[in-house]
């Protein structure tokens, strides 16, 4: 309970975004900022566990508590606005801050996802806007993340350059 109060946080919203184009013809708006009460942290978490399965959704809370308190991660989520499905969270965001001598600063996004109910109608897209106007309130010139190969033309669309490093990673005790 102590960890999860600590990733409610009613002080911060970037704003609506719901501006890009649905198939249908229109995108609802959306509120992005951070988790401000239990219940959006509860569907927060839901949605998370959709892109992190692999990762017990009883131990999320944890982890990103240790995330947080490491490396300054932070939750922002997406909910609908609209009138139907109003104050429902729809995506969800894992972002922190960070610098280094390759990259300069920037905000990074460790974890990206809309609630697969909700996919392909613009959110994910609005998402990154937020993310976008949350890197400029830190004066971080930039978003880095890592992309599936699934995802690259998503990114490519919205304007992302892919660099050659690819992320790789090993066990220490294989060393």
């Amino acid at each position: 309970p102590g960890s999860i109060r600590s990733m409610v946080d009613s002080s911060r919203e970037t704003g609506l975004a719901g501006d890009a184009p649905l198939k249908q013809g229109g995108t609802p708006p959306l509120r992005i900022g951070t988790v401000r009460n239990d219940a959006e942290l509860a569907e927060a978490l839901e949605i998370l566990h959709q892109l992190r399965p692999d990762v017990p959704l009883t131990e999320l809370p944890r982890r990103i508590e240790a995330m947080r308190i490491l490396n300054d991660y932070r939750l922002l989520v997406g909910v609908l606005a609209g009138v139907e499905d109003g104050g429902r969270v729809v995506a969800v965001a894992g972002i922190r801050p960070d610098d280094g001598l390759s990259r300069g600063p920037h905000l990074r996004v460790d974890d990206l996802v809309v609630c697969e109910s909700h996919r392909d109608r613009g959110f994910g897209r609005a998402m990154l806007r937020g993310v976008a106007d949350e890197a400029r309130r830190l004066g971080l010139p930039k978003v880095l993340l890592d992309a599936r190969h699934s995802a690259r033309g998503f990114y490519e669309r919205l304007g992302f350059a892919f660099r050659e490093a690819e992320p790789c990673m090993i066990d220490v005790d294989a060393l």
